[in-house]
């Protein structure tokens, strides 16, 4: 469909298709927007300021999960346990379908690591990501569980 102006004929889309979207209640989406754009739970990024707004938002749902479990009294096997199954689970989905970041994985990391020493001096992140079964923490390493 084509609109005619001034003997110029332009694609209709280009008069303010915007505007017309939201007067029909349909919300439009772009690189202006602040955030990412999310589908089915994973974000649709249109550039760089949304997909660094995303990580800083995922960041903080997990010191804020994080923050949460460190209120209870739990053992260091514990805030192991939790780690695995409440904080980092929250991040494989996501691995499925984009890449994390490097910075990210860093800060996710050291929220960790913080999370499970809880004293001086700090375990290793060796240490805290070796099994169980091999005298480790067994928390699943993020940048490993992402590669595959």
């Amino acid at each position: 469909m084509f609109v005619v102006l001034s003997n110029k004929s332009i694609p209709s889309f280009s008069v303010d298709l915007r505007a017309h979207l939201e007067s029909l209640h349909i919300l439009w989406h772009d690189h202006t927007k602040p955030d990412a754009l999310t589908y089915l739970g994973f974000p649709l990024f249109f550039g760089k300021a949304q997909e660094t707004a995303f990580w800083d938002k995922m960041s903080k749902k997990i010191q804020a999960a994080i923050h949460i479990h460190s209120l209870r009294s739990l053992s260091v096997f514990g805030r192991a346990i939790v780690v695995n199954a409440l904080i980092l689970s929250r991040l494989w989905d996501l691995a499925w379908v984009i890449n994390l970041p490097p910075s990210f994985l860093r800060r996710v990391r050291l929220a960790v690591t913080n999370f499970v020493n809880p004293f001086h001096p700090k375990a290793s992140w060796n240490t805290i990501t070796t099994p169980r079964s091999k005298g480790g923490l067994g928390v699943i390493d993020p940048t490993i569980q992402c590669q595959g």
